[in-house]
């Protein structure tokens, strides 16, 4: 039996550190700024999304404003590597069926909390498995759709690591440090920092190194 934590964070990311979910939420408001509001899918060059890198690592869901059957539309390599899922993205399966049941209130909960913001949502937290605790980070930023849709559009990032088993003595101290660092899944080096300047976006600069 798994267990998810997630807890919302809304602190900036330490100076000469640029997160790829502070670089995304930028992201968003430099494009917001310029739209009036949560920008469209247009604003955005979704090629980089297929490219290693940080583009890797997110992801856009149709979210079901009605229920619960949200969908993946795209995402990167890393990111299906990092929750097991298919090269594609399978349209015709809601993401509950695909995502691994420990992340899938972070997923839903992110969906939700994006569109009833009209802003990005940054949740970092932990889950557990079979003792062993994850920890994790993520945005979910909403994108615009037409007046009444059933839908919703979210462009979001999410990255984890392996933490430190739940019953060691210092767990939450380790937690709590590891949280505030950068990581990148294999816990072998940071989340890539560099970022390009191509297509309709110019993506802010900088490193997690």
């Amino acid at each position: 039996m798994t267990e998810c934590y997630p807890f919302f964070s809304v602190e900036p990311a330490p100076i000469g550190e640029l997160r790829d979910t502070e670089r995304l939420v930028a992201l968003w408001r430099q494009q917001a700024s310029r739209c009036g509001g949560p920008p469209p899918v247009t604003a955005f060059d979704f090629s980089r999304i297929f490219i290693n890198g940080d583009w890797g690592y997110r992801f856009v869901i149709c979210a079901d404003t009605e229920g619960d059957d949200h969908t993946f539309l795209m995402y990167g390599a890393q990111f299906a590597r990092l929750l097991g899922l298919p090269q594609a993205p399978d349209f015709g399966a809601a993401f509950r069926r695909q995502l691994p049941e420990r992340y899938l209130p972070l997923f839903t909960e992110g969906c939700g909390e994006a569109i009833a913001l009209g802003n990005p949502a940054r949740i970092n937290g932990f889950v557990l498995k079979y003792g062993q605790i994850e920890l994790y980070r993520s945005v979910f930023a909403p994108l615009a759709v037409q007046p009444n849709s059933p839908a919703g559009l979210i462009l979001g990032t999410f990255n984890r690591r392996i933490g430190p088993r739940a019953n060691e003595a210092d767990a939450v101290r380790k937690i709590h440090n590891l949280l505030s660092e950068p990581f990148r899944a294999d816990g072998s080096a940071p989340i890539p920092g560099e970022c390009q300047k191509d297509g309709p976006e110019a993506e802010p600069t900088g490193s997690n190194r």
